[in-house]
């Protein structure tokens, strides 16, 4: 699957539907199957063409009819933290969320800051925090492009 040069095309068109009923459940899907080929193979060519989409998703201003769920945006958010685990692959990422799109991406709905948690959240929020946290640990040593900050000082 990680050599696969249909993997981007299938991906991609199961992305752009969002206006029928079983849409979050078929992009949910396939960011699922993006963040596994990322875990599995962190180098995977097929990666590279997917970022700037699983990056415009996660942040929110990938152009669709309807914009995505926060659990769709939480899904290829996890996906950056699977691709960011290799060296290279995490270079990759950062280059892709200067300041205005990182502070979208730390805008996503119950996060603010990552920080350590106190009170009622829901799970859900715990969740959320948990990934940006691990996306944020994961790019921290390296500049925000177009700033002067780290990741780890945005977070």
């Amino acid at each position: 699957v990680s050599n696969c040069s249909l993997l981007p095309v299938v991906v991609l068109a199961s992305l752009e539907d969002s206006e029928t009923h079983d849409a979050q459940e078929v992009q949910l899907a396939a960011l699922g199957l993006v963040t596994a080929v990322a875990d599995a193979v962190p180098e995977a060519p097929v990666l590279v063409g997917l970022l700037p989409t699983i990056v415009a998703i996660a942040v929110g201003v990938y152009p669709t009819a309807l914009p995505y769920l926060p659990k769709v945006r939480v899904s290829a958010a996890t996906a950056l933290v699977s691709a960011s685990f290799s060296r290279a692959r995490r270079h990759e990422v950062a280059a892709l969320l200067p300041g205005p799109a990182l502070h979208d991406l730390l805008a996503l709905p119950g996060m603010r800051h990552v920080r350590v948690s106190v009170g009622a959240e829901t799970d859900e929020q715990l969740g959320r925090r948990f990934i940006i946290g691990l996306l944020m640990a994961n790019l921290c040593d390296l500049e925000v492009p177009g700033g002067s900050t780290s990741f780890g000082e945005e977070a």
